[in-house]
């Protein structure tokens, strides 16, 4: 990557349903949009890249800190 590249979006899906993540990352796939996925907050929170553009798809409900927390 170049020095004034800008990264490639990333649609990070933060869910504790292994299905739920599975299906978005599938959909969104077939559109040829990237993606990543967590289990838990924490582990979006740990990966995060705040200089990658980007947006959440979140679940409200997750256990530990849950999504409004987030």
């Amino acid at each position: 990557m170049q020095p004034h590249d800008t990264p490639e979006p990333v649609i990070h899906i933060v869910d504790d349903n292994d299905a739920i993540r599975d299906s978005l990352t599938e959909l969104l796939g077939s559109v040829g949009l990237q993606t990543a996925t967590y289990s838990t907050s924490r582990d979006f929170l740990d990966s995060c890249r705040p200089d990658q553009p980007g947006c959440i798809i979140l679940d409200l409900r997750l256990p530990g800190m849950d999504g409004l927390e987030l």
